[in-house]
């Protein structure tokens, strides 16, 4: 039986997303997958179109409502597999004692400013070029395990190299996992 593994969009959501197949036709062979969409579940207005917008959007109502649907909708222990503010929601809907199998997010900067760390298996992707991540005293006090790709920034998870590593990480530790 295939491990659950729940995909998180970032907030620009999956519509009209190229990278995210790159995601699925890796892991679907592995992993039974299911999607959430942060741009449709934010409930966002339609009148907001610019990065700067849809980001102030999300910070003020768009995280609390996405972690609240994604709270309700989990309904089986699943694994995680968050992209940029989609990690955010995620480590919060975990802070309200929905228990991931493995939390895996990528280019979540947001995650700086959380002073408390969920229970389980986590494990954080960033660019080393992402002048928004972490830093490694964070990482260092919240014992959390972190994977740093050279050269990189913050969209580095829609490039084919970065999803291949992210990737073969996911099925390789799922592997260990299942024997």
């Amino acid at each position: 039986m295939k491990e659950r593994l729940l995909l998180i969009s970032d907030l620009w959501g999956f519509n009209n997303c190229d990278w995210i197949q790159l995601y699925i036709d890796k892991l679907v062979s592995d992993f039974d997958l299911t999607l959430f969409d942060c741009h449709i579940q934010s409930e966002i207005p339609h009148s907001l179109t610019s990065e700067k917008e849809i980001h102030q959007y999300f910070t003020t109502d768009g995280i609390k409502i996405c972690t609240e649907k994604l709270r309700n909708c989990i309904t089986k222990k699943t694994s995680v597999l968050a992209f940029s503010i989609g990690g955010t929601i995620a480590w919060k809907t975990a802070l309200k004692n929905i228990q991931f199998n493995t939390l895996y997010t990528v280019s979540s900067t947001r995650l700086r400013l959380e002073n408390k760390r969920p229970s389980g298996n986590i494990r954080l992707f960033y660019g080393t070029e992402d002048n928004y991540r972490p830093s490694d005293a964070w990482f260092k006090q919240n014992n959390i395990s972190y994977t740093l790709f050279q050269g990189k920034k913050h969209n580095l998870y829609m490039k084919s190299d970065s999803c291949e590593s992210i990737c073969s990480s996911l099925i390789n530790e799922n592997k260990l996992v299942t024997i």
